[in-house]
């Protein structure tokens, strides 16, 4: 079983380090769960929300545990990469 956080933490415009929000979480979360369903596994398997993973300057974040294994600067069209790569295999 794993559990995949996705940042979509959320700051006001223009602060310094940005948010995961505004790169594309909510995007990146829901193409994940999409996927999870497709493919028969969210019911072992959560794609959950988070808040801040505190490395919002790196862009969009997403963490898969308990492999502890990171993506950061991620967009919505790395999405199915990821899954096929790092959850679904």
């Amino acid at each position: 079983k794993k559990q995949v956080f996705i940042c979509t933490n959320e700051r006001p415009q223009g602060h310094p380090r940005g948010d995961c929000l505004k790169c594309g979480g909510m995007e990146i979360r829901v193409r994940l769960a999409k996927l999870m369903k497709e493919h028969g596994i969210n019911d072992v398997m959560r794609s959950n929300k988070a808040g801040c993973l505190d490395v919002c300057e790196l862009g969009a974040a997403l963490v898969i545990y308990p492999q502890n294994v990171w993506y950061c600067n991620i967009q919505p069209e790395d999405v199915d990469e990821i899954f096929e790569s790092s959850i679904y295999y």
